[in-house]
């Protein structure tokens, strides 16, 4: 008697599109999956998947998908024709942060003026010819620094 032969089906590896899929939020508009499988294949981007997959699991933490219980989450549809994946990652962790303490450019502002004040003296001097000396000319290095740091905290 020959010993019976059991075959278990392996599970076959998620294709890149089903993790894609997958990981992209439940949400009203999450529809029409073979359209979107279909864009997929004929953009080929089974390439690109892993870089994909990472944007999209930054932007389901990002401000404007958290929004409003995730109201502005486009469907997938829409974002892969219009190509949003083709951004960095860092860009969308750094969104809204800022690149400055506005504390420390506050407190050099401030550092700054007392310079500003004391380059010009105690205040407004007339020159012997009648030209007031009240402002330090913006060309100034201080100056420009001032107006570098008060261009930076109206962004």
């Amino acid at each position: 008697m020959k010993p019976v032969q059991l075959h278990i089906a392996q599970p076959e590896s998620e294709s890149p599109f089903d993790r894609f899929w997958k990981a992209w939020p439940r949400h009203s508009r999450k529809t029409s999956k073979r359209k979107c499988s279909l864009k997929w294949k004929r953009d080929k981007l089974d390439a690109i998947a892993d870089h994909i997959i990472e944007i999209l699991e930054a932007l389901k933490e990002s401000a404007d998908w958290t929004k409003d219980n995730g109201q502005y989450i486009p469907a997938p549809l829409v974002w892969i024709n219009q190509e949003r994946y083709d951004c960095d990652v860092d860009d969308i962790k750094n969104e809204g942060k800022s690149d400055y303490d506005i504390k420390k450019v506050l407190e050099e502002a401030q550092r700054l003026r007392e310079l500003q004040d004391e380059l010009n003296g105690s205040g407004r001097d007339d020159h012997a010819d009648g030209q007031s000396v009240g402002h330090m000319e913006t060309d100034s290095g201080a100056g420009k620094r001032l107006a570098q740091l008060s261009k930076r905290c109206v962004r």
